[in-house]
Formats: C-alpha cells, structure tokens, sequence
C-alpha cells in the first residue's frame, strides 16, 4: 500500500532527483512503515488512506534520512556538497526521533481523540 508518494516530497533539494529514483525510496519508505505499523499491531488494511500529518511526516523523516545517507560523500552527486546530506540528515533524523514517540497505533489508525495534527517546516539548507 502506498502511505505516501514522490509528490509528498517537500525538501527542495531532494526534489531534485529523478522521480524514478525517488519513487524507490517512496516505495521503501511505504515497506518499512508498514512493517513498522504491524510491529504496533496494526494490520494494512486498518490503515485508512489519509494519514495524519504527524505519521506522514514521520515516514518522509524516515525518507529522507535513506535519501542523505545514500548521498553522504558521494562524488559526482546530484549536489555534489556531503556537507548539505550530512545536515539533511541530522534534521531528519532529529524530526524522525520526535515524531515516533507519537506515532502509536492510535495515530496510525486515525484515532486521535485529544491530540492535535501539526505539520513539519523542512526549512530550506543554504549552501555559504
């Protein structure tokens, strides 16, 4: 099942890469979530297809981390600037970090009573 998709991508910079490697880690990303969600006890099919905002941005942090770790030190790299994945990361894996504690199986299933939804503000990394 597809949680989140190459369209749910906010960071600009990781937006610059093809869409079909993207679309790999989109569908990795969905794997390991899933595999996450069950590890709560949740069933695919109990997963409603509109997620809170707090469990996708959980799944891109997830993302986005793969992406970084990929691309740290790579030579000939989209960016070609380790500097800019190494910090990706840490933001990612920092957001990754607060956001699990929070993504329960009552979040997951959408049953939220007395929490509110937020979203993440990537920022934007600049190169100086």
């Amino acid at each position: 099942m597809a949680y989140i998709e190459v369209a749910d991508i906010k960071h600009r910079h990781l937006k610059r890469f093809d869409t079909t490697e993207l679309q790999g880690y989109v569908d990795t990303a969905n794997s390991k979530f899933g595999e996450f969600a069950f590890s709560l006890g949740v069933e695919s099919t109990d997963i409603p297809t509109t997620l809170s905002n707090t469990v996708k941005d959980f799944i891109l942090s997830d993302m986005y981390m793969d992406i970084a770790r990929d691309n740290i030190g790579s030579e000939g790299s989209l960016i070609g600037d380790s500097n800019l994945y190494q910090s990706i990361y840490a933001i990612a894996n920092d957001q990754y970090k607060k956001l699990k504690p929070r993504v329960t199986r009552n979040a997951i299933i959408g049953e939220t009573s007395g929490t509110t939804q937020s979203a993440t503000n990537w920022g934007t990394i600049v190169r100086g």
